[in-house]
């Protein structure tokens, strides 16, 4: 780095994540990038995840266990995390995901960029992979349309939130009411603050998990995205906001749409082709329409990515 390093600490969300935690945790100490610490927030975890963090923070001083004894949920742990962190920077990374090994060069590099643009910008997100359960990298998680590319001006508010990169100074915070669907209140607050800006390069490897698409998780997270909606239409501060148990509940075909969308990518991702096929059938009767273009935008991603199969090694999409 051209100017004095400073520290960036990583905040990593665990919730019963013993089987991919180790492999998070390495990714983020071997980073090409040296001056960091490792805040890992347990949200009352019931497997041994625990006791693994532990196990490093004995072994490397920049691990930092902090435990919950009530379920803080998201929004609360990275709250948490935040707190307890004690870098220049805050870099997420959930416990089932992997950084690449220069993602925090890289994340600080463009940053800087941004802010030599824009002084007053908050915030960095990016594009990540998507893995398997068992760690096979198979497409990205942006749409073809926002790779390489950098937006300062409409950033997509989706970008996964363990591709963001901030000043730990900054004032905004998630809200304790959303326990899904967190980023959209905390971009929020962030456009007010100075904005933030997108690069299109992946810094993480997403695992896409079976268990997410559930019936009562894609009712969280309608609700959750409506609730944000609400607020901002309204003009309300997010002192006061419309929060998710205030707004009436999804229509079956929003519901359907995201629930079996969500397990067919997952299934698919996870090479289980006929779990897919079945949930993209029924996705395809509720919505219909957008149940196409979204498969059109899966296939384009998955034949244009590399994939890693093993250390040091990638193949294509294509194969």
């Amino acid at each position: 780095m051209s100017r004095e390093d400073p520290t960036i600490s990583v905040v990593m969300i665990n919730k019963n994540c013993a089987r991919w935690i180790g492999e998070a945790i390495d990714s983020v100490l071997t980073q090409t990038y040296g001056k960091l610490e490792l805040v890992v927030v347990d949200d009352a975890s019931t497997d041994d995840s625990r006791e693994v963090v532990a196990g490093y923070a004995a072994r490397d001083p920049r691990v930092v266990l902090v435990t919950s004894p009530v379920t803080l949920y998201t929004s609360g742990a990275r709250n948490l995390g935040i707190e307890r962190a004690t870098g220049d920077y805050v870099s997420f990374l959930d416990a089932d995901d992997r950084m690449l090994p220069d993602t925090l060069a890289r994340q600080l590099a463009a940053f800087r960029e941004a802010r030599a643009r824009n002084p007053r910008v908050q915030l960095v997100c990016f594009d990540a992979y998507t893995l398997s359960e068992g760690g096979v990298r198979v497409s990205r998680y942006m749409g073809t349309e926002f790779w390489g590319v950098v937006r300062d001006e409409d950033a997509p508010g989706w970008a996964l939130p363990s591709t963001w990169f901030f000043p730990r100074a900054i004032a905004a915070r998630f809200h304790p009411a959303w326990l899904v669907a967190e980023a959209g209140p905390f971009l929020d607050r962030i456009k007010g603050d100075g904005g933030f800006s997108y690069v299109g390069e992946p810094v993480v490897e997403y695992r896409m998990r079976m268990t997410s698409a559930t019936l009562e998780h894609a009712r969280n997270m309608m609700r959750a995205f409506a609730a944000t909606d609400a607020t901002i239409a309204a003009g309300r501060g997010w002192d006061d906001p419309i929060t998710p148990d205030q707004v009436p509940e999804p229509r079956w075909a929003d519901l359907a749409t995201w629930k079996y969308g969500r397990l067919a990518k997952s299934a698919a991702v996870n090479r289980r082709p006929l779990v897919a096929l079945g949930a993209l059938a029924l996705a395809s009767v509720a919505k219909p329409g957008a149940t196409l273009r979204k498969v059109a935008a899966e296939l384009r991603r998955l034949v244009s990515t590399p994939r890693r199969t093993g250390p040091g090694r990638t193949e294509t999409g294509r194969a």
